[in-house]
């Protein structure tokens, strides 16, 4: 499924082939086993022929079944040979295109209603299976061998249960992170003379902080910010715009990390939150440092 899309007509060739072969195998065993159960006597004109999927004979209800059930399986086998979700459509096309003509070559230009019907039924059917099934094969987290080495023992990697070499759960715990992560997430580190001020190194950014950008396209701008996005981990800066087609301004999102608080915006909430991380800075330097020496002493 990683392959790039380079044209190769041996490979789509042998795709179609094994497409086509699997649905006329998977249906006509269908038939044969209905018609066998039921004690009808098999034809061929059963697989190509319009007129025997009639609604009011009993072997029309099997020819139905038959098909349905096929355009199934088939998906299956779509899913196995093509691999690519926005491949599907195509190849499902192509299969019921070449059973309409091989019909016509064999009894003429189908006339029944109920044929096209199903056919078209089958079409939509298989094509949307078999992109349901290419996309969660697509979904799925990529193998790692787990053999472990015979020699180098010390190369044996460490596993957490918070890691993943699967993008769409690391897409996914970092968009949906608890409040303590996303806070972290969304701090901005303060200007040399904040840092001076209140002994702090960075803070969760808010509404009505002065912030000045220090990387990207709008480095050295400076503004007030004017929205905080939590939910995509972005901020939005006053003068920091955008014009569309159509003349409406949009604000240009922009991370927290690329930014450097100027001017912060205290409030009692804030003013609590400096004290605190103030207070924790002062017990972390008072607490006594163990000497190397003293810890060695007590080594027997």
């Amino acid at each position: 499924m990683f392959y790039s899309d380079v044209f190769d007509p041996i490979l789509i060739l042998s795709q179609i082939f094994f497409n086509q072969f699997f649905f006329y195998s998977s249906f006509t065993t269908l038939i044969i086993l209905c018609d066998m159960i039921f004690k009808i006597p098999v034809t061929f004109s059963q697989v190509f022929s319009a007129s025997e999927m009639n609604m009011t004979h009993f072997s029309g209800w099997i020819c139905v079944f038959s098909f349905i059930s096929a355009c199934l399986i088939c998906s299956f086998s779509l899913t196995f040979s093509v691999q690519k979700a926005k491949k599907c459509l195509d190849f499902s096309a192509t299969l019921f295109i070449l059973h309409f003509l091989l019909s016509i070559l064999f009894s003429g230009f189908p006339k029944r209603i109920e044929w096209w019907i199903i056919n078209i039924f089958g079409l939509i059917l298989m094509s949307i299976l078999s992109e349901k099934l290419c996309m969660k094969k697509q979904l799925q987290d990529i193998p790692i061998t787990t053999r472990k080495p015979r020699q180098y023992n010390f190369l044996k990697m460490k596993t957490h249960q918070t890691v993943s070499s699967s993008r769409r759960k690391s897409r996914k715990a970092h968009f949906t992170a608890p409040p303590s992560e996303r806070r972290i997430k969304m701090s901005s580190r303060l200007s040399s003379e904040l840092r001076a001020q209140y002994n702090i190194r960075s803070l969760p950014i808010r509404n009505g902080d002065e912030v000045k950008i220090m990387r990207g396209d709008f480095k050295s701008r400076e503004g007030k910010v004017v929205n905080v996005v939590r939910k995509k981990y972005v901020v939005h800066i006053e003068r920091i715009q955008k014009e569309k087609k159509n003349g409406q301004q949009y604000f240009i999102p922009i991370h927290p990390s690329n930014v450097m608080i100027t001017k912060l915006k205290i409030n009692g909430n804030r003013q609590k939150l400096l004290e605190r991380k103030n207070r924790a800075k002062n017990a972390e330097k008072n607490k006594p440092k163990i000497k190397q020496s003293t810890n060695m002493s007590e080594v027997d």
